[in-house]
Order: C-alpha cells, then sequence, then structure tokens
C-alpha cells in the first residue's frame, strides 16, 4: 500500500501561485500598491486559502514553501528587499496563523 503524502498538492499550489506572483512581478513597475493588493487578494490568497483547513496539516516543509511564496509576493508588491518590514506594512499575517483561524472559526460553526 502506498503512503499518501500532502507533496503533490503543495507543489501544485506552490507552482500556481509562483505564476501568478510571476505576473505580479512583470506588472509591479507600471500598477500601484493598491492595484497590485487587489491583484493580489484576487488573484493570490484565494488559492492559498481555498480549504486551507484541510489541507493545513500539509507538513512543515511544504508550509514553509508556502510561507516563502508569500514573502516574495510581498517583496515584490513593497518593491524592496526585506521581506519582513513589507509583510508588517502590508498587514499579512503567516499562513499557518490564518490556517489556524479558519480551522477554529470551521469547528465553531459546526459547534
Amino acid at each position: 500500500m502506498s503512503e499518501i503524502t500532502w507533496s503533490e498538492h503543495a507543489k501544485y499550489l506552490v507552482d500556481k501561485v509562483s505564476k501568478r506572483i510571476s505576473l505580479l512581478k512583470r506588472t509591479r513597475n507600471s500598477i500601484s500598491l493598491y492595484t497590485a493588493n487587489v491583484i493580489y487578494k484576487s488573484l493570490i490568497l484565494p488559492i492559498i486559502d481555498y480549504c486551507d483547513n484541510v489541507w493545513g496539516c500539509c507538513g512543515k516543509v511544504n508550509s514553509d514553501k508556502l510561507e516563502k511564496l508569500q514573502r516574495r509576493e510581498a517583496r515584490i508588491m513593497m518593491q524592496t528587499h526585506r521581506s519582513d518590514d513589507a509583510l508588517k506594512y502590508l498587514r499579512h499575517e503567516p499562513l499557518e496563523s490564518k490556517r489556524d483561524q479558519h480551522l477554529l472559526r470551521l469547528v465553531k460553526r459546526c459547534c
């Protein structure tokens, strides 16, 4: 019997999000920060957030890959090399924290 892991799904998410972040990077110089944020919230974040309470147990390695993408996206949006400052300015929560909130919201609805 083969072992089922989240690695394939995480790879799929990373590939899909990477393509959209590349689109953001190519257009960032010609759009405002507001527009870049709209692109992030409408094209990138839904992919990361969709059913994250199910696949949230994907493991540290896979989770870190997605966190790394969020840091890259923040640097591109803010046009800086410091992702910590960019994440703080943009008020982007760590993805793990968001997954925990989504899971708590789901449990609360079930109770």
